[in-house]
This record gives structure tokens, sequence and C-alpha cells, in this order.
């Protein structure tokens, strides 16, 4: 199930065990029932969830690649895994809970270079629980060792970073040789 648009709706969302998949792509900001996903369950999307969120399952963010925002607290349960293409991440406004036994698997794609770091959480607060230790899969096939590192507001992967798609460097050139060209015009006035 795919939500696209603002819902306000106030009960409870639970994404049932066994291959179900809540797809978050709109505002549910409003919508402040508690979300639970069970075990072998998806919750993914570039939008917004309202209510307090338990993770037994499979978060995925990003619609490809983007942002999943929880406006509350998040639990990456004992059970959970974190779906992470490059370029994705997950931003917890509230308390962000990282339960001993949560995994985390890097999908396989061409964004990923070695060296430097990239966001995976994004969070306002910490629980007791707040384990930097997942077990870690690497489908990128770079060979690195990824480790978490915090600093109190943001956890980020470590030894891996994002390459920008060529389309976004392309724009980037063409943007800047258009900034170069309006300066010459202006100085040769």
């Amino acid at each position: 199930l795919t939500l696209t648009c603002t819902n306000t709706y106030t009960g409870t969302t639970t994404v049932l065990t066994n291959g179900g998949a809540l797809l978050i792509n709109g505002n549910n900001s409003a919508a402040s029932g508690i979300v639970t996903v069970g075990t072998n369950s998806t919750l993914g999307g570039s939008g917004i969830i309202g209510g307090i969120s338990t993770n037994n399952g499979i978060i995925a963010p990003g619609d490809s690649v983007g942002t999943l925002t929880f406006n509350t607290n998040m639990t990456m349960a004992a059970t959970s895994l974190l779906s992470f293409d490059a370029g994705d991440r997950v931003d917890v406004l509230g308390q962000l809970r990282l339960d001993t036994g949560w995994k985390l698997t890097l999908n396989a794609s061409t964004n990923w270079a070695l060296g430097g770091h990239t966001v995976l959480f994004d969070y306002g607060t910490t629980n007791a629980n707040f384990n930097l230790l997942p077990t870690i899969t690497d489908n990128t096939g770079l060979g690195g060792t990824p480790t978490l590192s915090n600093d109190g507001s943001i956890v980020w992967l470590e030894g891996y970073n994002v390459v920008p798609e060529p389309s976004t460097l392309a724009l980037l050139g063409l943007t800047g040789i258009a900034a170069i060209g309006y300066r010459l015009r202006r100085r040769n006035r």
C-alpha cells in the first residue's frame, strides 16, 4: 500500500508480518496513531510518519532514494533491518532507539564510493538503548569495512560516501558554465 496524500487518521497502523509493505510518500504528520511494523514486513517511502513507530521488520527509506521522516519517536527493534540505498536517510524528530540485534543492509548501487561518510539517521534525542554495532551486510561490492559513528544528533556510516548521479554532475557543470558565461558577458559590456 502506498499513501501519497496528506493523511490525518488517528488509529493504529500495523504492517502485518510476512511480506506486507507500506510506503509513505505523502505527509502523514497529522496521522498520530502508533505505527508497528511486523517481522518480514516493510515500512518505507519518502514521506512523513506522524505516530510513534516500532519496527520489527524492514525500514526502507526513500522512493528509490530519499528521506523517510518520523515526526516523533522511532525504534529499531532487535529483529529489525534498515535497507539502505546510497543517498537514503532517516530523520527522527523525536527519540531514536537502536536495540541490540538490529541489522543494516547496504544495497548495491553505482553511487557508493570508498572513503568519507554518509548520514544514516538524523535524530532529536536517544534512548538508553542506542546500539551502534548492528550486523552489517555490505552488498556494495567495494570491499570496505563500514562502521557507524555518532555525534549526538547524527549517526553516519564511516568508510563509504555517496557519489552524485551523472545527471546531477552534468546539471552542476552546466550551471557552472552558464555562470561563467554570464560573468564574461557582464564584464564585456
